[in-house]
């Protein structure tokens, strides 16, 4: 086989005459770098702007993969708990006692005061109430007899009454705020210690997904459930005492004007109807705390996407990501609304149905008919 003619000698002369000749150089060099410009320019101009838009469909892809994911976790949660029977049991007990173990450490504490203080003022109404309740009937006694003096006298104290009804009504209801912030200033700073140590809000946010809302957690939840236990404590010691005062007052009146033996008749009609109508309004009405937790639950979903997109702003305005931000936050608004829309219907036919059941009535009605 016979050499190729650039490999004889003649051929090797003329290859090493081409690449020492400044002209041919010259025009190789010129023809390499509009090479390159021209590949540049097309990589500038096609392939890049074709990766960079493949890229962003693909991440936007799997960012809408995710949001509904997280959304349709939230969604089986919310539906998970709310099959759930709430109940007030064994566990709901040992939970509560370690909470008021932290909001109310000991009986030296200021929380323990205010509370005392509170509970004073819950006497003093119901005590008021009595009075209020014996004015009541001497002046329809007054009008019976047709006693223009007595009228006259016991509607002036009935009047004088006022002024101490009302400061007693308002410093109930400041001692119960008060009483509720010092239970959330305990727990958060109990709470606060907690998340700042060991890492916990790295962790939380990045390595556990069961709290997809801690900012909800540690501030609106906590301030909901000091505000709810320093209300619970007006509503379950005012209606004890008032049946305990209501009944200790029949149990002496009836004597002195029936004239037969002092029995156990009132303080057992007490008992009967602060119970019974317990529990008749508790198979009457539906579980509001759950529609409340559950309201609570799609409040704090709405807001972690806030945060989420307060967060990650930079990111979404440079690969233009607000249409896909936008339905996000779209079906957490629509899902709170259509909760909240299903709460108000649940609360408007318990209504009514309570009304077909009992009569309502206000613990001072109940205190004046007993």
């Amino acid at each position: 086989m016979a050499a190729p003619a650039w490999f004889s000698a003649a051929g090797l002369s003329s290859l090493r005459s081409a690449f020492t000749n400044p002209a041919a150089l010259r025009r190789v060099g010129l023809g390499a770098a509009a090479g390159l410009a021209a590949f540049y320019y097309l990589k500038r101009t096609v392939i890049d702007p074709y990766r960079a838009r493949k890229a962003e469909a693909a991440r936007l892809k799997e960012e809408q993969i995710a949001n509904d994911a997280v959304l349709k976790t939230l969604k089986g949660e919310l539906n998970a708990r709310g099959k759930q029977k709430v109940r007030v049991d064994a566990v709901f007990a040992a939970r509560l006692r370690r909470l008021l173990a932290i909001v109310l450490p000991g009986i030296r504490s200021k929380e323990f005061a205010l509370l005392a203080l509170h509970t004073c003022f819950l006497v003093s109404r119901t005590l008021l109430s009595i009075y209020v309740s014996r004015l009541d009937g001497t002046i329809v006694q007054a009008i019976v007899d047709r006693n223009g003096t007595q009228f006259a006298w016991e509607l002036l104290q009935w009047i004088g009454v006022a002024l101490p009804a009302t400061y007693i009504n308002s410093m109930i209801r400041y001692l119960e705020s008060k009483v509720a912030i010092q239970f959330r200033t305990r727990l958060v700073r109990h709470v606060y210690s907690l998340y700042m140590s060991d890492d916990c809000y790295y962790k939380v946010g990045n390595l556990d997904g069961r709290l997809t809302n801690p900012d909800q957690v540690l501030t609106q939840d906590v301030s909901n459930f000091c505000s709810h236990l320093s209300h619970l404590w007006s509503h379950l010691s005012k209606p004890a005492l008032d049946v305990v005062l209501m009944s200790y007052q029949l149990f002496v009146a009836m004597p002195a004007k029936s004239g037969h033996a002092r029995t156990r008749t009132p303080l057992i009609l007490g008992t009967v109807v602060v119970f019974g109508t317990g529990m008749l309004l508790q198979w009457a009405t539906p579980p509001f705390g759950k529609l409340v937790a559950e309201e609570a639950r799609a409040d704090g979903a709405l807001r972690a996407c806030h945060s989420r997109l307060i967060t990650h702003a930079e990111e979404i305005a440079f690969f233009g990501g607000h249409k896909i931000e936008e339905s996000v936050l779209n079906k957490a608004y629509t899902a709170l609304v259509k909760h909240m829309n299903n709460t108000f219907r649940i609360r408007i036919g318990s209504y009514a149905q309570s009304a077909r059941t009992l009569p309502s009535c206000s613990d001072d009605d109940v205190c004046g008919w007993l």
